[in-house]
């Protein structure tokens, strides 16, 4: 095993698209010399003296998770990589069904529990049923050090996120609602994350090729687009780690 440095370049004020979508699946990419994470895990950093050239260290994100078919919990793997590089999860949203995920992620702030719980989850159209097999407790999430937002989607397609309201309530009606959220192909925007505290704000959202995003505005909004191909969590960490 290697010990390396990764260094990156000042972000630009534009917007920038990365494609790391690949043909075999099944096959773990090489492993960038200068990147920090190796086959078996993040490597340590070599004890030289190394310039960063980032302008600022990102120590506080917030999570949006979009909407999916069948509750899917692919995005925990992207959100353990977050837990792994040291930063604060200030707070997490879903839309539709993935606002259950997400309630889940901020009561248990373990997000391999959250994939074994929703791996367990038998009943899936019922979203009473749903919320009793979870064992969603509203108590829990409210005390949790990792804020839960309700979301809501108008009828025009806005979506606004808050801090009030009966949880319980809230994540039944997104679930009920999941199938006319994916229908309507819900878009978040910069302006629609601008009043939320935190350095980065990662929006995760299901599509057919793995791509990342930022905002042009100033980078605070990083979309990643996850395939239903299950890429190696190495992978899932690199994305992340390039986008703190």
């Amino acid at each position: 095993m290697s010990n390396t440095c990764q260094t990156q370049p000042e972000e630009e004020q534009r917007v920038v698209t990365i494609s790391v979508d690949a043909e075999e699946t099944n096959v773990i990419p090489s492993v960038d010399e200068k990147s920090s994470y190796t086959e078996y895990g993040p490597g340590q950093v070599s004890g030289g003296t190394h310039q960063s050239l980032k302008s600022e260290r990102i120590n506080t994100v917030g999570i949006i998770i979009g909407a999916s078919e069948n509750f899917n919990t692919d995005v925990m793997d992207y959100v353990s990589c977050l837990m792994k590089n040291d930063v604060k999860i200030n707070f997490v949203a879903g839309i539709g069904s993935s606002s259950a995920i997400a309630a889940m992620l901020s009561q248990t702030k373990k997000p391999e529990l959250v994939k074994w719980k929703f791996f367990r989850l038998k009943e899936r159209n019922d979203a009473n049923e749903v919320i009793e097999n979870l064992k969603i407790n509203a108590r829990a999430i409210k005390k949790s050090s990792i804020a839960y937002y309700l979301t809501n989607v108008a009828a025009n397609g806005n979506i606004t996120f808050n801090t009030k309201g009966n949880i319980i309530d809230g994540v039944k009606n997104n679930i009920e609602n999941n199938k006319k959220v994916l229908a309507a192909q819900i878009e978040i925007t910069s302006e629609d994350i601008s009043r939320l505290i935190a350095q980065r704000v990662f929006v995760f959202a299901y599509d057919k090729n793995l791509s990342v995003s930022k905002n042009q505005i100033n980078g605070k909004m990083i979309q990643i687009n996850m395939p239903k191909q299950n890429y190696s969590l190495m992978k899932k960490c690199e994305i992340i780690k390039e986008n703190l």
